[in-house]
């Protein structure tokens, strides 16, 4: 049997030969014939059953029904930001953008560019400006919109401190010096008590020599009982007193200062300006005094300190004081300086405010924050620190130890230490430091003085008037030597001061907003548009092009081969 030469499965017979048919090679299969193929895998993966190991790809492969969407690329993502910077452009409310969106070259959008960026440039300048103005100097102190009326300003309290500290019948200063000092002889432990006590309230004279600081015992001793026992008495001293139509002589209290025993007129008591605990029970004492001579020795000026002061603060003679001398009349005009702070400043902290509300600083001897109690504080701890004790006149917890004679020079060095480095510190706009930081109170009142006098010769005017009276009366008085003070206010109505807010959040919103609309004509729909083309848009163009990778699904129907 002759069969076409082209029949694959058989051969060409002989011509004289009979054929005899020969077994068929064997068909290739048909997904054996299509493994072959390169590239198939594209159809079904790399990782298939069927074509695993597979790495070659064939040029007319099928492509994956879904791309691999599990990575953004720029590629993909580029073209829709060019779209949406164009409609950024084209859309925007802020002015310029739109010019470089519309430039016919590339030299017009350089300039337009160029104008944009100086505007944004320009605006945060401004704007740092603004910040730092809102920030650092938020409060003005401007004068009140009403008069105050005198009625409504407490009368300062007076403090009289006077010079002649001891009386002559219970303890001569110069005799009792020159005996200890320049003699040999011996003193009774009493009058060297007296004359140590004495001797510390006396001028800084007596503490720098130091021939006379190795005299000094360096033992502490009750020096207010001694001052009890010396010092002149008050009824003596304060001879007469009248406010308005009202004899005020009785009304006057005893006050322990740095200074001695002086007397105060309308100030706290001690139970309603100090803490519980504060000072020593010997503090608060009624004492009885008695006139002396006056003693140059002790002490350079003569007459009386008089220390004009709120009502609630400690007086402090050393640090502000109106000096009496003897024989004169003295007429002290005080105008009252009252500060008061806006209820809207309350929210602010006291460094931006510069001022402390009385339940922001509590102080740990004084019942009443204000800054004449918080120096004193401060000065106390300060020489308490730096020499183990404090003045007798300091207030103090109980425990704490009382300076000696010998020590008190090193009490005026620590006061003048404690200046110098509170001056060095406001000088360089440095805060003090946390212990010391005595900001002015919020509400506060100071008293300006004007001081005028002129001759007082008390002596002859009562000789004239009361002689042919009481003739027995004018010659006690002929050994006293007297001054006279006059306190009044100046005027009736006073203009105060007021700590105002003149840059609030408000303003300064209002303020950002204005330079914004005038460097780029910008507003606050302006700021919505740029959260929206910056960061909505941005993250659903992302979130598109990384959609969730699908997995193809190889469904094999019955009596059919997919491949």
């Amino acid at each position: 049997m002759l069969l076409d030469k082209d029949y694959p499965g058989w051969r060409k017979k002989p011509s004289c030969l009979l054929t005899f048919p020969l077994p068929l090679e064997p068909t290739p299969n048909k997904m054996q014939l299509f493994k072959n193929q390169a590239g198939w895998t594209h159809v079904f993966g790399q990782n298939y059953p069927l074509v695993r190991h597979t790495t070659v790809v064939h040029p007319f492969a099928r492509k994956p029904i879904h791309p691999n969407k599990g990575k953004c690329s720029w590629r993909r993502i580029r073209p829709g930001l060019r779209r949406l910077f164009l409609e950024f452009c084209s859309n925007t409310t802020i002015h310029g953008w739109r010019n470089i969106e519309a430039a016919k070259s590339l030299l017009e959008r350089a300039w337009w560019t160029i104008v944009l960026a100086m505007s944004v440039f320009g605006c945060a300048v401004l704007i740092q400006n603004v910040y730092h103005k809102w920030d650092q100097h938020p409060v003005i102190v401007s004068f009140d919109d009403t008069p105050t009326s005198v009625w409504s300003v407490p009368f300062p309290a007076i403090t009289v401190c006077p010079e002649a500290k001891i009386r002559m019948e219970v303890m001569n200063f110069t005799d009792d010096f020159y005996t200890y000092f320049h003699s040999n002889e011996t003193m009774s432990e009493m009058r060297q008590d007296q004359l140590m006590a004495v001797l510390q309230i006396c001028d800084e004279f007596f503490h720098r020599f130091e021939a006379y600081q190795e005299k000094y015992p360096n033992n502490s001793m009750d020096v207010v009982k001694v001052f009890r026992k010396v010092s002149v008495r008050m009824d003596k001293t304060v001879i007469w007193c009248r406010q308005g139509g009202k004899l005020c002589a009785e009304d006057f209290t005893h006050s322990l200062t740095e200074e001695g025993i002086c007397f105060t007129y309308n100030g706290l008591s001690q139970e309603d300006m100090f803490n519980d605990g504060v000072l020593h029970e010997e503090y608060r004492m009624n004492l009885a005094s008695y006139n002396s001579d006056v003693e140059a020795h002790c002490v350079e000026e003569q007459g009386f300190k008089v220390v004009l002061h709120s009502p609630d603060e400690y007086p402090l003679p050393f640090a502000k004081y109106v000096l009496l001398p003897l024989d004169r009349d003295i007429n002290i005009a005080i105008r009252p300086e009252i500060m008061v702070t806006a209820s809207e400043l309350a929210s602010y902290s006291p460094i931006r405010r510069q001022c402390y509300f009385s339940h922001e600083r509590e102080l740990k001897f004084f019942r009443v924050y204000n800054q004449n109690n918080c120096e004193l504080e401060c000065l106390t701890n300060f020489t308490l620190a730096r020499c183990g004790c404090v003045k007798f006149s300091m207030p103090r917890s109980a425990g704490t130890r009382v300076c000696s004679t010998a020590e008190q020079k090193c009490i005026m060095e620590a006061h003048h230490n404690m200046l110098k480095v509170l001056s060095e510190s406001r000088m360089n706009n440095k805060l003090i430091v946390s212990a010391c930081n005595c900001m002015s109170a919020c509400s506060s009142i100071n008293y300006l003085t004007e001081v005028t006098q002129t001759t007082y010769d008390y002596i002859e005017t009562i000789g004239l008037r009361l002689t042919p009276l009481k003739p027995d009366a004018v010659k006690r008085l002929e050994n006293m030597e007297s001054s006279k003070v006059s306190v009044y206010f100046k005027g009736a109505e006073f203009i105060g001061s007021r700590r105002n807010e003149i840059f609030g959040l408000t303003d300064f919103i209002a303020n950002c907003g204005g330079i914004l609309g005038l460097c780029l004509g910008a507003s606050f729909v302006s700021l919505v548009e740029l959260l929206y083309y910056c960061v909505a848009r941005p993250l659903q163009l992302v979130s598109k092009s990384t959609g969730r990778k699908r997995k193809v699904v190889i469904v094999q129907e019955k009596g059919y081969e997919r491949y």
